[in-house]
């Protein structure tokens, strides 16, 4: 996932069942390369999906099973520790994530949101038909 702004990258990378997420800064010496990959820290529970929430904040889906799955706000920076993003109120565990304006979730094959990590969950739209991944423009 690339920051907004261009200048960070956030990558999902690993062995299955092991995947852990990854921070880098985007160099323009000689093309887009990832220079400074290095690990975030979120514990040693598989990582599913990443966003950036801003240029600062990454929102990660990590998953410890089929029924089992947590949203984290992380400073990628280290400023502060993760925040666990509320998900009362979704009918099933989150597959997917897009942060921006708002975060947006999937569950139970139905597009969810909420204006920030703190408030509840309200249906968007119903995404019958199978799996699908939120996605902001940019």
């Amino acid at each position: 996932s690339l920051s907004r702004d261009g200048a960070r990258v956030a990558v999902v990378a690993g062995a299955a069942g092991r995947e852990r997420l990854w921070i880098g800064v985007v160099g323009r010496e000689d093309g887009a390369q990832i220079q400074g990959l290095r690990p975030l820290d979120v514990g040693d529970t598989p990582v599913s999906d990443v966003s950036w929430s801003d240029a600062g904040t990454v929102v990660a889906l990590i998953r410890s099973g089929e029924q089992d799955s947590s949203l984290y706000s992380i400073d990628v920076d280290g400023g502060s520790p993760a925040v666990l993003v509320s998900t009362a109120g979704l009918p099933g565990p989150p597959t997917a994530v897009a942060a921006g304006p708002a975060l947006l979730t999937i569950a139970a094959g139905t597009l969810w949101r909420t204006p920030v990590a703190s408030e509840s969950w309200t249906r968007v739209e119903d995404r019958r038909g199978g799996e699908s991944a939120p996605a902001y423009p940019g």
